[in-house]
């Protein structure tokens, strides 16, 4: 069996990555309507809870983008797109650690009850574990595991999509 190059895997992904940057785009403007009727939420004096969700909702969207983009640069390197992919991962994964003991604070039992972090960020937690694995993968410049980026994917985009939506419907019940 031959060894695909990064650039000859990733030849037949570009309209699939195109389509996952436009539908990331859309889903940070559905976020950041729903931001902008109730923009308190994201105030240091709110509770954590809401505005932490809103944070690493637009941080999965965000990380979304940005692999699709990175798919999306031509005759790219294994190295090139992993130290980036591994990076933000391992970034991405402090962070939720960080807003899960955050999330401790919270008057808001929903939030602050035990593991109540772990079951709302579990998708996106899942994403960059397994986001860091691939970018680990392509920093060896091995382009075996580069197929399985789209999990990472559709984790960010279903948890994204829940999120905003839930968003959504928070922002709606807010007290006005």
């Amino acid at each position: 069996m031959a060894v695909l190059s990064i650039e000859s895997e990733l030849q037949d992904w570009s309209a699939f990555y195109s389509a996952v940057a436009g539908i990331a785009g859309v889903l940070v403007g559905l976020l950041f309507v729903a931001l902008a009727l109730s923009p308190r939420i994201m105030s240091d004096s709110s509770p954590p809870g809401l505005r932490i969700w809103c944070s690493e909702t637009f941080h999965g969207l965000m990380l979304m983008l940005t692999f699709s983009l990175l798919f999306l640069i031509p005759d790219p390197s294994g190295p090139g797109l992993g130290i980036p992919i591994a990076a933000v991962s391992l970034l991405g994964l402090r962070q939720v650690w960080l807003d899960m003991r955050s999330l401790r604070t919270d008057p808001d039992p929903r939030w602050s009850k035990n593991h109540a972090g772990l079951k709302r960020f579990s998708y996106i937690i899942a994403a960059y574990v397994a986001a860091c694995a691939i970018g680990c993968s392509l920093i060896l410049d091995q382009s075996t595991l580069i197929d399985w980026m789209v999990l990472p994917i559709f984790l960010l985009l279903i948890n994204s999509a829940i999120n905003c939506w839930s968003i959504l419907k928070e922002v709606g019940n807010l007290p006005t």
